[in-house]
C-alpha cells in the first residue's frame, strides 16, 4: 500500500501495510472463531451463503469461505489504483469489526440462554 513510492511505517518501524494485513487476517479469523463458537451454542448463521457452506463443509467451509474473502480482498487491493485499495481494505475492516463486534455480544449474550 506504498503510494508514489513511499512507504508508510509506524514509529515502531513496523510497516503500515503489514498492520492493516494483519488487522484484515485477524479479524476474518476472530469472525470465523466467533461464528462457530455461536453456532455451537445454538445460535443460528443469518449470512445464507455462510449457511450453506457451513452446513455443506462444516467449519471448513466457513473457513474457506472468508479465505475466498481475504484473497479476493488481496485481488482487488493489487488489481486497482491504491485510493480505491486502500478503501477496499477499510470496508473490508469496518465490516469485520462490526461483524465480531456483534458476534462477541451475542455468544456472551445469548449463547448462555441457550444451554
Amino acid at each position: 500500500m506504498a503510494e508514489d513510492g513511499v512507504q508508510w511505517q509506524l514509529r515502531s518501524g513496523v510497516p503500515w501495510p503489514r498492520l492493516v494485513w494483519t488487522a484484515v487476517v485477524g479479524l476474518a479469523a476472530a469472525d470465523v472463531v466467533l461464528t462457530l463458537v455461536g453456532v455451537q451454542s445454538c445460535l443460528s448463521e443469518e449470512n445464507p451463503v455462510a449457511r450453506k457452506a457451513l452446513a455443506a463443509f462444516g467449519p471448513v467451509g466457513l473457513i474457506g469461505l472468508k479465505t475466498f474473502a481475504v484473497g479476493l480482498l488481496a485481488v482487488v487491493v493489487w488489481r486497482v489504483p491504491a485510493r480505491y485499495g486502500h478503501a477496499a481494505v477499510a470496508g473490508f475492516c469496518l465490516t469485520q469489526l462490526f461483524a465480531v463486534g456483534w458476534n462477541a455480544m451475542l455468544v456472551s449474550r445469548q449463547a448462555s440462554l441457550c444451554s
